[in-house]
């Protein structure tokens, strides 16, 4: 009886460390992505170009602004096409530093470059130079008010591209609802969510930005095919992202507090049930762990969790 325990323990130990090696490699992806507000280090060139006909397609943009283009693999960042589209960057400089909005792809530029309008170059070096050394990284936009969109030319039921405006943080997801449950619309290289046969009915979209913070608008129906836009049009929306405080309790799920839930949270939480740890690295553990807000920290917190990775739901329970 002695040696079938031992070998029954053995094995029930193995089966845990497999399963948890899969968890590592299916999450591993998600770990290697910075945190959404660290800085980045590259050069800066400056141009006249990008407030008409940039990659991200904002126009019309006001000739006040201060804008950038951004360099390719960091316009699409997080594995997600044109995701820092419509971002707002500070940046800092030799002379001093500036907020920009990325409203253009730098297809030259290495990873970190920006390619500056006139007047941000001047704030933060020498334009004789025509080349400095920079560090920037997301912030907050200056934006009021709540999230507009952009409706292509040509959308109608059954085909159509959709494009967020107005948005304090990047948005990399957009879904639309249909027939109980949520699809998704993969963005495009021009800053747009592409989404086929929509319907008639008034559209359902649920929207997340780069700190994974999801919100859900009702738009009107889209156009019949004879009926569509020859022209894009914009359509105000009735929500906004809510604002991330860094001195807040943070994010659902977050326990390390590393700006993400992922796979090291998932390891955290396991260790926490098993009595391996006895708290999170989090500045308020309960809140973070406690994904849907009963005041526990229990199994169904793991396996909301572990749901979340796997795509089966997209957010936690609001507390």
């Amino acid at each position: 009886m002695g040696d079938y325990m031992k070998i029954y323990n053995f094995k029930k130990k193995a089966s845990v460390l497999i399963i948890s090696l899969i968890f590592a490699l299916a999450f591993s992806s998600v770990q290697a992505f910075a945190a959404w507000d660290d800085w980045h280090y590259g050069y800066a060139t400056y141009t006249g170009s990008g407030y008409s006909g940039g990659n991200a397609l904002l126009d019309p943009i006001n000739p006040d602004m201060e804008i950038t283009a951004l360099n390719t693999e960091d316009y699409n960042s997080y594995g997600v096409n044109s995701s820092l589209a419509g971002a707002y960057l500070e940046v800092e400089g030799p002379a001093g530093k500036t907020v920009v909005y990325v409203t253009d792809r730098y297809p030259e530029g290495a990873n970190g470059a920006l390619d500056l309008c006139p007047i941000s170059f001047g704030k933060i070096g020498d334009m004789l130079a025509g080349k400095i050394d920079i560090k920037w990284r997301i912030v907050k936009a200056p934006v009021t008010g709540n999230l507009s969109y952009r409706i292509k030319e040509g959308s109608s039921q059954y085909w159509a591209e959709i494009q967020v405006r107005n948005h304090k943080y990047p948005v990399l997801k957009m879904e639309y609802y249909k027939n109980g449950e949520w699809i998704n619309m993969e963005k495009q290289l021009y800053n747009h969510f592409h989404g086929e046969q929509m319907g008639t009915e008034p559209l359902q979209i649920r929207i997340t930005d780069i700190l994974g913070q999801s919100v859900t608008d009702t738009l009107p129906a889209l156009p019949g095919a004879i009926e569509a836009e020859s022209s894009a049009y914009i359509v105000s929306g009735n929500v906004q992202f809510p604002d991330y405080n860094s001195n807040s309790k943070g994010i659902i799920g977050d326990v390390n507090s590393d700006g993400h839930v992922n796979s090291l949270d998932y390891a955290a939480m396991k260790s926490y049930l098993l009595g391996s740890i006895i708290d999170f690295p989090a500045s308020d553990d309960l809140w973070a762990g406690d994904v849907n807000g009963d005041n526990e920290i229990n199994s169904i917190d793991y396996s909301l969790i572990k749901s979340f990775l796997l795509g089966i739901i997209t957010e936690f329970p609001k507390h």
